[in-house]
């Protein structure tokens, strides 16, 4: 009910000016003007949002269903299917600013996708004609997803697309033994895996790309772009008519300057624009390869002449609005008509963000205004932009005079922004609707959370405003290591868990998980568990030796035993964990004796001599284990270096480059060298 409440608070505010929202809310109903990829008006269409699988940094993405449509050129009967809508505004804020940044230095404009309607509707065509030549490339198979067309929105501030939605995952990965014999070229052929044929798929498609000179799209699938990956995702279900991987997303997100190489892939794009003159690399294109592959099929591309002739118009004028001073140095002084387009696209931008009213922005267009205090205001940082709105916005300023004067405007500007906020926070994982429900009816709560949480990670946030949260954090931290240590049946299912996750992931077969869950309840795989759980949780209790050294040190300013702690090289946990190896050599002597296990001797004197030292005493629990149980081992690597490494900005995520590189390194590598060695001996 609370959230439904504060729907219908924000629908019925009547407030005089109201910031861009970041995104829509979960179970939301919109209500939009659309118009086709051909910028023709299509009608009025409502969608209700589902959700939202994430966002990148062209956009965020969301599953909607059409409910109903009016005033249409399209019936919502046509549109049976779930759509996908992408808004060209980064959710996260940190993403916007990065993007936004990058196309500053590369063009000296905004992100023009997000507002410049030709620049949008350019990307849309392209998408249109790259689904044209797959078809004709990849034998009439449907492999890129299907522009259905585009709305503005002005709650949001942007322009966003329509597209077909795809039921698809991230690629699974597959064990491969032989890849160290294959770099020794000694190996068999490469396994037909599944992230093989994506690449080739990849390859093929930034191929065509280049052939139908579609230049900046091509970077989309370039697979060393280290992110590319998760463009492409495998189809949840096959026919005949549809590939096995389709492409689902066309825009090109980060702009990439002549100094900032992203990637080796952006490398090799600046040095070879370079030695052309070109500076910036964002959605080049090259209408003579276009023309020239348009020719050779021309029956497929009849439809789309007129597509093509709009794409030309509207890249034509979309360029012109760019001050490029990368490429266009002094024509911008020399050429009065361009520095009208510019000047013009700059003030549309403004409008379209609400930075200036629309009687300011046909003021500035037509009258005896001058643009330059206005550029000046917006390059000022942190104070520039609310003084540009201050001084071109007249709703804002009877906004802010209302807000000042009357308490009860005063309130509906508080109740308004709590609703969106509170909307924002419970979708983002912030808060409980439990909490949501606390902060709606105080608003001193909600002032004191909003200043002092709404700036923190989503997870901090959630931590110290949820009970449940704070006790879910202890028991990762304490209790489940407590239980990895003394608790079989818990071991036993923890485990489990982790095999079953491999298997779904690709990373094991079936035969092998079979074998791992029989290994389970072993007792020296428990006793290996059992050492990795009590890794973990001295190495939490040495974080809160440091913690507690840290106070103590500002209280007395005496900070000596907090450097002797942090910075020697053998650790509070590193002697402790000798200690444990210690007991654990005394407790296995009389196996040792009786059965001469040297295997076991070795492995705790090894343990014995490299627990002190810090890192080298966590990385000998679980090579000790690889002695035993090599799949495992490698196993549980995986499963907590991928965690990881999803954790790395921009380049971390499921299926992307990063990811399936450390898979190699933690997994495959080790299996390889395993492999390679039994080989070895075998032929000896």
């Amino acid at each position: 009910m609370a959230r439904e409440h504060l729907v219908g608070l924000l629908s019925s505010s009547d407030i005089r000016f109201r910031r861009a929202r970041r995104g829509y809310w979960r179970g939301e109903r919109i209500e939009r003007a659309i118009h086709g990829v051909d910028g023709g008006y299509r009608g009025q269409l409502r969608f209700r949002i589902e959700y939202s699988p994430g966002s990148g940094f062209a956009g965020q993405v969301y599953r909607a269903v059409v409910e109903t449509s009016w005033n249409n050129d399209v019936r919502a009967a046509d549109w049976t299917s779930p759509v996908a809508i992408k808004v060209l505004r980064p959710r996260n804020r940190w993403k916007e600013a990065f993007r936004d940044l990058l196309y500053r230095l590369s063009y000296q404009g905004p992100y023009a996708p997000r507002l410049r309607e030709e620049a949008l509707r350019c990307g849309l065509v392209w998408q249109a004609l790259l689904c044209i030549a797959g078809q004709i490339e990849f034998d009439g198979a449907a492999v890129i997803a299907r522009p259905l067309g585009y709305y503005w929105d002005d709650e949001l501030a942007s322009f966003a697309e329509l597209h077909e939605w795809i039921d698809g995952r991230a690629v699974t990965y597959q064990a491969d033994p032989h890849m160290v014999s294959r770099w020794l070229h000694r190996g068999p052929a490469p396994p037909d895996s599944e992230m093989r044929r994506k690449r080739a798929f990849m390859d093929r498609l930034a191929a065509l790309c280049y052939e139908i000179g579609a230049i900046g799209l091509a970077r989309q699938y370039e697979w060393y772009t280290f992110v590319s990956q998760a463009n492409v995702l495998t189809r949840s279900e096959r026919s005949a008519d549809l590939a096995e991987f389709v492409a689902v997303d066309c825009r090109p997100g980060l702009a990439v300057p002549f100094f900032l190489p992203l990637s080796p892939v952006h490398a090799r794009i600046i040095l070879d624009g370079l030695s052309r003159g070109v500076f910036a690399h964002f959605d080049e294109v090259d209408f003579d390869r276009l023309d020239a592959y348009r020719a050779a099929h021309a029956d497929a591309f009849r439809e789309a002449d007129g597509l093509i002739q709009q794409l030309k118009q509207d890249d034509e004028r979309y360029r012109q609005g760019l001050p490029d001073l990368w490429h266009t140095r002094t024509l911008l002084l020399r050429d009065k008509a361009r520095r009208q387009a510019i000047k013009t696209a700059v003030i549309e931008n403004w409008r379209k963000t609400d930075t200036i009213s629309p009687t300011e922005a046909a003021r500035l267009k037509n009258g005896p205004r001058h643009l330059l205090p206005y550029l000046i205001l917006e390059g000022l940082p942190i104070v520039g932009h609310p003084l540009l709105r201050l001084l071109g916005h007249e709703g804002y300023r009877q906004h802010l005079s209302l807000a000042i004067r009357q308490p009860a405007y005063r309130h509906a500007v508080l109740d308004a922004m709590r609703a969106a906020d509170l909307l924002t926070w419970q979708d983002a994982g912030r808060i409980t609707a439990g909490r949501l429900a606390t902060l709606d009816h105080s608003m001193p709560h909600y002032l004191v959370e909003k200043l002092l949480l709404s700036w923190q990670p989503p997870a901090l946030h959630r931590f110290f405003t949820d009970p449940e949260a704070r006790r879910a954090l202890a028991r990762s931290l304490i209790v489940d290591n407590v239980r990895l240590c003394l608790d079989k049946p818990y071991r036993e299912t923890w485990l489990v868990a982790i095999i079953d996750e491999g298997v779904a992931k690709g990373v094991i077969e079936p035969e092998v998980a079979a074998l791992l869950r029989q290994q389970v309840g072993e007792a020296r795989m428990q006793s290996y568990v059992r050492d990795f759980g009590i890794t973990i949780g001295l190495e939490v209790l040495a974080k809160a030796l440091y913690l507690g050294l840290a106070a103590y040190g500002v209280s007395t300013r005496d900070f000596w035993p907090l450097a002797i702690a942090a910075l020697s090289p053998i650790s509070p946990s590193g002697l402790v964990r000798a200690t444990y190896v210690l007991a654990q050599l005394a407790f296995d002597a009389p196996h040792i004796a009786r059965h001469r296990d040297r295997r076991l001797l070795l492995s705790r004197v090894l343990g014995l001599i490299a627990a002190p030292w810090r890192v080298l005493g966590n990385l000998f629990a679980p090579l000790e284990m690889f002695a035993y149980y090599n799949d495992m081992s490698l196993l549980l690597g995986d499963y907590h270096i991928s965690r990881l490494a999803a954790k790395v900005p921009v380049f971390g995520g499921r299926g992307k480059l990063l990811e399936y590189g450390v898979f190699n390194a933690i997994y495959n590598v080790p299996l390889s060298v395993r492999t390679a060695l039994v080989e070895r001996q075998g032929r000896i």
